[in-house]
């Protein structure tokens, strides 16, 4: 049905070439999931900082950096100051 030797005389080669197609093509299709579908970590770009997007109100934002000492007391007040004439 196959002809003869190893399905079709195909050999070890062969067997071995397709192998590692198949297998390229599986890891091309699972970096491409993986690349077109990411996991949305909280701050996971940023070092554990927030940004846009992240749910984290920027009033929040900015009490985590005055409590980190990212920023002076000065600048959280004029920000401060900023959003809530901003709203």
């Amino acid at each position: 049905m196959f002809g003869y030797g190893w399905c079709g005389g195909m050999g070890v080669g062969g067997w071995l070439l397709m192998g590692l197609l198949w297998g390229g093509f599986l890891a091309v299709v699972v970096w491409a999931v993986v690349r077109l579908f990411p996991r949305s970590r909280p701050g996971a770009d940023s070092g554990g900082t927030a940004g846009p997007g992240s749910g984290e109100s920027a009033a929040s934002l900015l009490d985590r950096k005055l409590a980190g000492r990212e920023i002076d007391e000065d600048t959280y007040r004029r920000l401060r100051g900023g959003l809530t004439g901003a709203r």
